[in-house]
């Protein structure tokens, strides 16, 4: 949603002031910010959007059909007059939000923000998101610069439309048959794709013209028709009861915008067509609260996403309803404050070119920074504040500048990604070969070796190093049984590694959680093929080990503090205790990690039986703490996972210590 005020239509004198269009747009953002503060209670109040469009353009078409006519109408007044009015109060809150962020967000979340703020900054946003996920979605309520593919979609209608409008005079083009057709030919595309591509008809500009192109077609076409005065009243009723209704029955989920927005768009077009003098117009939206909350409903739209998006980050989930009134509180205060010290400054008064240039130079100043912290990774040297644990030590990876891309495949035979690394420094004795459990693991292992013992890693993530063609129908699992029997046979004439250790998260074999049923169960084929491939290493003269997989914990960031939670006004806001329960509610018992692992734990166990020579090593022994019966996530301030329930850095240490001995050849 873009800034579009009244002083705008200054050259528009057949439109002149309309308090009610400063009402609609107050009720517009209520929507919004309704629907973002309280979705229960107004769930289609996403619709203000699409309002806020006919009335940008109405009111934006309005300004360059007037002075096209009086021919003094120029590209550079235009684009000035834009930056004046949208560059203030969006600068002010992209700066809270990289501020916020430093101070709340983790470094792929703070590198992620880091691209958002670039997509605003520079009107792509809406781009930016539709690369992403949809609008509705979980994650969606942890990007804080979500709202701004609005402002996208506006500035990039905006870039061409004043060129249309030229063009269609010199050319003596009806300008309302042109934008008409336009209107068409946009719908058209938005009801074309919202079933095959929802991102594409919700984020891109070119399903969404038709709505601001409806604006465009009443300000070319005002002065030309009029209503009498019962029927102009009836129209701004319906128009109304259109918008109103489309945001409390409309809902998350349908299609959208699609044929539904049509609902709201019709509505704010009936409501302004009908005149600053209808029964609404004047008796509703002509109210100076109204007018009032109009005036700053830019602001108001920019402010009150962000702080909602933080206090969901910093909660973990929504902030009870107390909080979220409070947000909007402080939503209301912010954007006052932003519109009558920011916004008026540079807006009215005098040197709008000087203010216009230094403007621009600030908001490239702003890429500038945002662009670094992207380079830079979300500049991951923020540790963060913790009183329980470093949240910099909830990481894996140190030491693979140690590795390079080679390992027992030969390039190219496989074109999907896998992972292939080997030690750069010298040939390695030890080849790690399994799924996504194995990479954390690799680089400890790698840093830790000694000279003569350096590890190799070869396999992919959710292929378990067991499969074989026809043993699963699931994503990925016949690449999973080419690689599988790839690595088999190349290890049979590879003599250079004497030790291969084996690991794999234990959900990807069959039965995992339950007492193994016999020979007949699920698990029987994929336990077999494990048998098969430990025993061919065995008789090819290997010592082979297989590590255990680790206990199951939560995502490491669910049990994370944050350092914005260090201020006691924040905590008090969002009603957050900062207590050590924070880190120690994600702790598992250990006996419900047995429990659930029994099934796995069989099947390894009889492998065992039959091949006296394989080496087991199980890590839960140093990631848990048998005396107290608890699994934790941290140890010694440090977290022993990385992401998901794979462990970091610090945990792969801690196992480092001991299956390092365990890979040594025998004496």
């Amino acid at each position: 949603m873009k800034v579009v005020t009244q002083d705008d239509v200054r050259g528009a004198q057949r439109i002149g002031y309309r308090g009610d269009i400063d009402g609609l747009r107050a009720i517009s953002v209520l929507a919004v910010v309704l629907f973002h503060t309280f979705p229960d209670l107004v769930r289609g109040g996403f619709v203000g959007v699409d309002v806020f469009f006919v009335i940008s353009g109405f009111l934006i078409t309005a300004i360059i059909s007037r002075s096209i006519q009086d021919d003094n109408f120029s590209i550079v007044w235009f684009y000035r007059q834009r930056i004046l009015r949208i560059f203030p109060s969006l600068m002010i809150v992209l700066g809270a939000a990289y501020a916020f962020g430093w101070m709340s967000l983790y470094a792929d979340e703070f590198k992620r923000l880091a691209l958002h703020i670039i997509g605003g900054a520079t009107f792509t946003a809406n781009i930016v998101l539709w690369t992403e996920t949809g609008y509705f979605d979980v994650a969606a309520a942890t990007k804080p610069l979500l709202h701004l593919w609005s402002l996208g979609v506006e500035e990039q209608f905006y870039i061409f439309w004043p060129l249309l409008l030229i063009v269609g005079k010199r050319l003596r083009v009806s300008a309302a048959a042109a934008i008409a057709l336009l209107a068409v030919l946009s719908f058209a595309i938005e009801i074309a794709s919202i079933g095959a591509h929802p991102m594409s008809a919700f984020f891109l500009p070119f399903g969404r013209m038709w709505e601001l192109a409806t604006g465009g077609l009443l300000a070319v076409s005002w002065g030309k028709f009029s209503m009498r005065a019962p029927v102009a009243s009836l129209a701004s009723v319906l128009g109304f009861a259109a918008i109103v209704g489309a945001a409390l029955l409309l809902r998350e989920g349908q299609d959208f915008p699609g044929w539904r927005a049509a609902i709201p768009v019709g509505g704010a077009a009936a409501v302004i067509a009908a005149g600053s003098n209808a029964w609404v117009n004047q008796s509703i939206l002509q109210r100076s609260w109204l007018v009032g909350l109009g005036r700053i409903s830019y602001p108001l739209y920019l402010w009150h996403w962000v702080l909602l998006s933080y206090s969901t980050v910093l909660v973990g989930g929504p902030p009870f309803w107390a909080s979220r009134l409070c947000l909007l509180v402080l939503s209301l205060v912010a954007s006052w404050i932003t519109y009558f010290f920011v916004e008026r400054w540079f807006r009215n008064g005098r040197g709008a070119n000087v203010k216009a240039i230094g403007l621009c130079v600030a908001m490239l100043a702003v890429i500038a920074v945002a662009f670094i912290t992207w380079k830079r990774d979300g500049l991951d040297f923020r540790h963060g504040s913790s009183p329980f644990a470093d949240v910099a030590t909830a990481s894996l990876g140190r030491g693979r500048e140690l590795a390079e891309p080679r390992c027992l495949i030969p390039a190219g035979e496989f074109p999907d990604p896998f992972f292939c690394l080997s030690d750069r420094r010298e040939p390695a004795r030890v080849l790690l070969w399994g799924d996504s459990k194995a990479e954390p693991l690799y680089y400890r292992m790698l840093l830790a070796s000694s000279p003569g013992r350096r590890w190799s890693l070869v396999g992919r993530w959710g292929c378990p190093p067991f499969f074989r063609a026809g043993f699963s129908t699931g994503p990925g699992a016949d690449f999973c049984a080419r690689l599988d029997e790839s690595i088999d046979r190349a290890l049979e004439k590879d003599h250079s590694f004497d030790t291969v250790v084996l690991t794999f998260a234990a959900k990807n074999f069959p039965n995992a959680t339950f007492a193994r049923s016999g020979a007949d169960s699920d698990a029987a084929p994929f336990e077999r093929r494990l048998d098969e491939i430990i025993d061919g290493l065995l008789r090819h003269g290997k010592k082979v080990v297989l590590v255990m997989d680790n206990p199951d914990l939560p995502d490491p960031r669910d049990c994370m503090d944050r350092a914005a939670l260090g201020w006691s006004g924040v905590r008090a806001i969002l009603g957050v205790d900062r207590t050590a329960a924070q880190v120690t509610r994600c702790d598992r018992l250990l006996a419900d990690h047995l429990s659930e692992t029994r099934g796995y734990r069989a099947m390894i166990a009889e492998i065992v039986a039959r091949r006296p020579g394989l080496v087991v090593y199980d890590p839960s022994h140093v990631l848990c703490d048998y005396e107290r019966g608890v699994c934790p996530m941290v140890v010694n301030r440090s977290y022993l996972y990385s992401y998901g329930n794979h462990i970091s850095d610090a945990g792969a240490g801690l196992i480092a210590k001991q299956l390092l001995p365990l890979v040594e050849p025998a004496k």
